[in-house]
């Protein structure tokens, strides 16, 4: 406690939750969301809230993409703030709310103060940051769920084991593996039923269940669950070579950095969270290979629960000075790695000048706030709060002009994508990574693209905003 009462983990979890929130808020002001998930999931509890599931981003239905049914729990809250702005303080609050569990954990097996170096720690791990830093995505939850069934696992509290492992399955479906394994690793301590089979029962009885239910609710406007996993299921060859193939190793070092020799002191936890790991190794899909994305949130859990037990090994064996030295080791470690990623974090916000943000702001005053709009990607989370939005991406992207590549795209869902022809508005920056790293290809599909009735409204440099000759 410091001398005025506080006690010091408020202090900091308030700390750290500001300085989260001002710099997404920056990000956000400043367009610095270069991909759409947050436009996503933003777009989907706009239309949630008018009884309405159908993402026009995605092309289909907001269930039909993941089992995400917590975003109905969100939605009182959302409906304060319907922008995307509301998603990543939601978020933040989330992070925040993970690391007071985490502190609780640590708190009981290290004491008040180590547990706090412990949070700082959680704080700034790379993993971590990127997640926080990317977009949104409902697997912000993950971190907060799973503390706080570890919690209750070790208090032998069920009630509460179960109100977390509920949670944790409305988040999204592939989490609800971490119940069957919480189950497996209940049955190996030989806790009675309700602690292990019943979590394995409940936990497949879940996982199937939510993929029958994304497949009904989406209907033909969504992505299969069997069809997103089924890179799961190889051969026993297929899946040594990928689990152990170079893509796995570089990422295997980036997520568990300087904590690679802390997880083998504690494997339950490897165990309890070897679903997830495996999903990411045996993906068919890059980025999942890679912490730069929001794949960290549900992985980082079960890392600094294998650290707590190796800083208790420690203590237990070595004299104070030399846990404190290990400790500082461990710490020093953690920012030289954060220095390895600074080229990253730094291409993660925004880079605009004070003079394009207020063109860009200038840009959107013109388009109605009902307006059916088609934008560049840095504009998506920004037009989010609409019924009828379009990716620039689709109109130019081979993923989803080129008929061979459209059936292996999921996002796809089998057909080329073609815009609308009551869109009203677009706004575009032909100078946008995502454009200037595209094929060739994509000067055909934008040809195109500008016979279809636009009329330039305003330029500025690579910036430009049309409106349908018929609007006009």
């Amino acid at each position: 406690m410091i001398k005025f009462g506080v006690p010091r983990i408020y202090i900091l979890l308030t700390g750290l939750g500001l300085l989260w929130a001002g710099i997404l808020t920056y990000k956000y002001v400043h367009f610095g969301f270069y991909d759409w998930d947050l436009a996503f999931f933003n777009q989907s509890m706009w239309n949630l809230l008018r009884g309405r599931q159908y993402s026009s981003l995605f092309g289909y239905n907001f269930f039909g993409d993941h089992a995400s049914f917590l975003a109905l729990a969100l939605l009182p809250v959302y409906a304060l703030s319907q922008t995307a702005l509301t998603l990543l303080y939601i978020k933040v609050t989330a992070f925040i709310l993970a690391m007071y569990w985490l502190y609780k954990i640590a708190k009981e097996d290290l004491g008040e103060s180590v547990a706090l170096v412990v949070v700082l720690i959680f704080a700034v791990f790379p993993a971590n940051m990127f997640s926080m830093l990317y977009e949104f995505n409902m697997e912000c939850f993950a971190p907060l769920f799973i503390f706080m069934m570890f919690w209750a696992h070790r208090k032998e509290n069920l009630r509460f084991f179960w109100i977390a492992a509920v949670l944790l399955f409305l988040t999204k479906e592939n989490l609800t593996l971490i119940i069957v394994t919480f189950g497996l690793y209940s049955l190996f301590l030989r806790r009675k039923p309700l602690w292990s089979i019943l979590p394995i029962l409940v936990g497949v009885f879940m996982l199937l269940g939510s993929m029958y239910a994304v497949k009904c609710i989406r209907g033909e406007a969504g992505v299969s669950a069997v069809l997103r996993y089924q890179h799961l299921f190889v051969s026993p060859a297929g899946f040594l070579r990928s689990l152990f193939s170079v893509d796995n190793l570089v990422f295997a070092k980036d997520l568990f950095g300087p904590f690679l020799v802390p997880l083998m002191f504690f494997p339950a936890a490897l165990f309890i969270g070897a679903p997830i790991f495996f999903q990411h190794a045996l993906s068919i899909h890059a980025t999942e290979h890679s912490i730069l994305f929001f794949y960290g949130f549900a992985m980082t859990p079960f890392i600094f629960m294998a650290f707590i037990h190796f800083l208790c090994w420690v203590r237990k064996r070595f004299n104070a000075i030399t846990f404190k030295i290990i400790l500082i080791f461990i710490v020093l470690s953690i920012f030289m790695s954060i220095a390895k990623w600074q080229g990253d974090l730094y291409a993660a916000m925004p880079h605009f000048s004070n003079k394009g943000i207020e063109i860009r702001n200038q840009f959107l005053a013109k388009i109605p706030s009902d307006a059916k709009v088609v934008a560049s990607f840095d504009f998506l989370a920004r037009l989010s709060s609409r019924q009828y939005l379009y990716p620039f991406y689709k109109v130019y992207s081979n993923d989803f002009q080129q008929p061979q590549l459209v059936k292996s795209n999921l996002f796809a869902m089998g057909k080329i994508f073609v815009l609308p022809g009551d869109v009203e508005y677009a706004i575009i920056d032909f100078n946008e990574r995502w454009y200037v790293n595209a094929p060739k290809e994509k000067i055909q599909y934008v040809t195109a693209f500008l016979k279809g009735g636009w009329v330039l409204l305003d330029q500025r440099g690579s910036l430009t905003l049309f409106v349908r000759s018929f609007k006009k």
